[in-house]
């Protein structure tokens, strides 16, 4: 009787961490590219032309609903949100397409947010330094860990930007990201 007690014990401690071994196995990594053309963001209480004091201002632009587009994601690769463990951004540029300003001088800084239904607003991704004369700006990302933003079928964007003069309005741009995430079709993250 001794022996079983000591063997059903081994058991049980050894197959703990092989569980988590084969959870572990069983995870899949995969690239989640973004991409979606948007207007160069006014600000209605600071129109073009307008004069800003030295230094330039702090604009907060209008927020933009963005699709996620997370679902095809999920069905290419068998999970569902509940089996995500985690997204990150690991990449993101703005390329101006058209319009007068064909290049970022305006800007000094920006900030990039995003928020969901029933999630709060987080930061995603910033630069701080912007080259002169560039049309690109590559963003850097903030290290968020966006597993409940990436099961949302939408999410609310939103651009604080330094400015020394304000952009003319009609401009459009790029935004480009792409998103890492891992899933674990075995294990159901939400418990």
């Amino acid at each position: 009787m001794k022996k079983l007690v000591y063997l059903l014990a081994a058991t049980v401690m050894i197959g703990t961490p092989s569980c988590k071994k084969i959870a572990q196995i069983a995870d899949t990594t995969f690239s989640a590219p973004y991409s979606q053309k948007v207007n160069i963001p006014t600000d209605p209480s600071h129109p073009y032309g307008e004069a800003l004091p030295a230094g330039g201002i702090d604009l907060l632009f209008e927020s933009v609903d963005m699709p996620t587009n997370s679902q095809q994601y999920f069905d290419e690769y068998h999970v569902s949100g509940k089996n995500i463990k985690s997204t990150s951004m690991e990449s993101g540029e703005l390329t101006i397409v058209s319009g007068a300003e064909r290049n970022f001088d305006y800007l000094d800084k920006i900030e990039v947010y995003i928020s969901a239904e029933s999630l709060p607003e987080v930061l995603v991704a910033y630069q701080n330094n912007i080259p002169k004369g560039s049309n690109k700006i590559t963003l850097i990302s903030a290290g968020q860990n966006l597993r409940q933003y990436v099961r949302k079928p939408i999410v609310t964007g939103r651009v604080k930007a330094h400015v020394n003069t304000i952009p003319k309005p009609g401009g459009s741009l790029n935004v480009n990201a792409e998103f890492n995430v891992i899933a674990n079709a075995l294990v159901n993250y939400d418990k």
